[in-house]
């Protein structure tokens, strides 16, 4: 049988052996599970990028996204269905206007970081969806009905704004799972909406960012060295254990001031 090497710190290495948890069938399970998570995620990109995509499959995929989603997350796509409005198809433009005005979050805070004039982007975006409003067949949502007793399904919930994504919409959500599965990310923020709006270039929002200067490359370095900077800080208070909130903010305010630049 093939061996891996699993590497821990010290401390729970230690507390390992002093509870007597066999490590391999530990191990074993966790990785199991892992890879059953990571190929069910897969399949999920797959179907929402196809062009005979089945609108069927929306509130399994909603459900699936939704259950990875942080807090913040489900409040933007929440808010982009009340922008999009009661019945109306979501655009990605609506999940940029959103991920701003949610506001408390990682993602739209590295775009402040990067420079970026947030009040700006909304506005545009806002103006872009206006010119929309008259679609397109193209462009024409494909809902899938409510699920008889569903009280997760009711209007205004960030399921519902997950069932009347345009085309181009789900296609910003298929990429914002691969960007997570890329980063090895076991969670969907609003920093990875973000890069999948960047990915799907032939969007309005991803034309909207290029044209405040914001890559997909810039934003992945950003990105890169404010999650890392925030395991440092948790380590940090674990070893400690004195460290206070105040702290940590203090010092994530710092690193995303010591940012690398962005670049094309």
């Amino acid at each position: 049988m093939p061996k891996i090497n699993v590497y821990l710190p010290d401390d729970l290495a230690a507390q390992v052996k002093e509870a007597g948890i066999p490590v391999s069938p530990v191990c074993q399970q966790a990785l199991a599970e892992a890879v059953q998570n990571v190929g069910q995620a897969r399949r999920a990109i797959d179907a929402m990028r196809r062009e005979n995509f089945d609108p069927q499959l929306l509130p399994q995929l909603a459900e699936r996204v939704l259950s990875r989603s942080t807090g913040k997350l489900i409040e933007v796509f929440r808010l982009a269905g009340a922008e999009a409005g009661d019945g109306r198809p979501v655009r990605p433009e609506h999940f940029l206007i959103a991920v701003i005005k949610q506001d408390e979050n990682l993602g739209v805070r590295l775009l402040r970081t990067l420079d970026a004039n947030t009040d700006l982007l909304k506005s545009e975006a806002t103006a872009a969806v206006t010119r929309d409003t008259e679609m397109d067949e193209a462009e024409a949502i494909t809902s899938a009905a409510p699920e008889p007793g569903r009280a997760d399904l009711e209007p205004g919930s960030a399921q519902s704004a997950l069932l009347r994504l345009t085309p181009q919409a789900r296609l910003v959500l298929a990429s914002t799972l691969s960007t997570a599965l890329d980063l090895a990310h076991n969670y969907l923020g609003c920093e990875h909406l973000l890069l999948g709006l960047l990915q799907e270039e032939d969007t309005a929002a991803a034309a909207l960012l290029r044209a405040q200067g914001i890559q997909q490359q810039g934003f992945r370095r950003a990105l890169a060295g404010a999650t890392a900077g925030i395991s440092h800080v948790q380590q940090l208070s674990t070893s400690t254990g004195d460290v206070t909130l105040e702290q940590i903010m203090h010092r994530l305010n710092e690193l995303e001031r010591r940012l690398p630049p962005a670049t094309a």
